[in-house]
């Protein structure tokens, strides 16, 4: 089974695998822009385009500063040529001088990256607004390849209950002065600034995280205002007027959920500001009906569930797992 490798100039091949791409994981963000030879997103790297027939397909990024590779834009029709794409992809990268290739991921942290490992038990829950959805053949695949999964995450389903630990971390938060406000209620300027300015601060110590400019935070959420219904999404303020925290959702697709898409607070922030935020969140979402929300994409979700599957505390119901994701890489020492 013969593999090609085309150049980011060859636009027949990069149309090609991005419309692979779209058949195979549906997206409503497919992260084309990246692949613009003119992109200003784009960290300075090599792009390789592999393509095997009308089987498998995928772009392998190499890093010119962390010398690390990604593998995004991943699509397969089945787990032979699937493997195969992972297996010349892992080449590619060592041919091009990199450490390490992770994937599914295109390019950043920042856009579309992770692939589902399984579902949970019983229907498939539908998904929600940029969460990844991907056929089982794609981790099968990077699995059959010899790749390991180096990261998981979990979706949670939590019933919006007030629990006496938000209680308490909202009384002590408006004790020491910090004030919560609606993110929407700021001028698009004013929102842009805020989210590049907190995600910066509170996911520096994220494993994979690398920066982006203000340009490229611009670029993503400048229109993610319109999906933000008044009242569910805050940013924090301490005593001195400092944005120290914030919590982005929106509604789910159930119309009973909403999705906490992102929960930050920055490293010097008191302890507890992550809990009152989502106490926030919680009394507005059930005031506005929503009965759940889905704590989306959480690397370390293990506490956060045992906590919240205790009935007596969460009002009678538990927690459960919407999905369950993971990113795989390779260590090319070991190719």
């Amino acid at each position: 089974m013969l593999h090609r490798e085309h150049t980011i100039t060859d636009r027949a091949a990069v149309a090609h695998v991005l419309a692979a791409d779209q058949a195979c994981t549906p997206s409503l963000r497919d992260d084309a822009d990246l692949l613009d030879v003119r992109s200003a997103f784009r960290p300075d790297g090599d792009v390789i385009v592999l393509t095997i027939d009308d089987r498998a397909a995928g772009v392998v990024f190499v890093d010119d500063e962390t010398r690390e590779a990604s593998l995004g834009w991943f699509s397969a029709t089945d787990r032979e040529a699937g493997a195969a794409l992972v297996r010349a992809a892992t080449a590619a990268a060592h041919a091009h001088g990199a450490c390490r290739i992770t994937g599914p991921q295109n390019i950043s942290t920042w856009r579309r990256y992770r692939c589902v490992v399984d579902e949970p038990d019983g229907d498939a829950p539908a998904p929600f607004l940029l969460e990844p959805v991907t056929p089982t053949v794609i981790a099968d695949s990077l699995s059959d390849a010899g790749w390991t999964r180096s990261r998981d995450y979990q979706t949670l389903r939590i019933p919006h209950v007030a629990t006496s630990l938000c209680q308490a971390a909202a009384t002590r938060a408006q004790r020491a002065g910090v004030r919560c406000s609606p993110l929407e209620d700021r001028s698009d300027d004013e929102f842009v600034d805020l989210i590049a300015m907190l995600a910066a601060g509170s996911f520096q110590r994220k494993t994979g995280y690398r920066g982006v400019s203000h340009a490229h935070v611009d670029f993503l959420y400048r229109s993610a205002r319109a999906l933000l219904v008044p009242g569910l999404s805050f940013v924090a303020h301490d005593s001195d007027g400092r944005a120290i925290g914030f919590v982005v959702a929106w509604p789910g697709a159930s119309g009973y959920d909403t999705v906490i898409k992102t929960l930050g607070v920055l490293p010097d922030a008191p302890s507890f500001l992550g809990w009152a935020l989502m106490h926030e969140h919680v009394v507005a979402a059930r005031a506005l009906g929503f009965s759940h929300g889905l704590y989306a994409l959480m690397e370390k979700a293990g506490p956060l569930l045992r906590y919240a599957s205790d009935p007596a505390r969460m009002g009678g119901e538990t927690a459960t797992v919407h999905r369950r994701y993971a990113l795989f890489s390779s260590s090319l020492s070991d190719s």
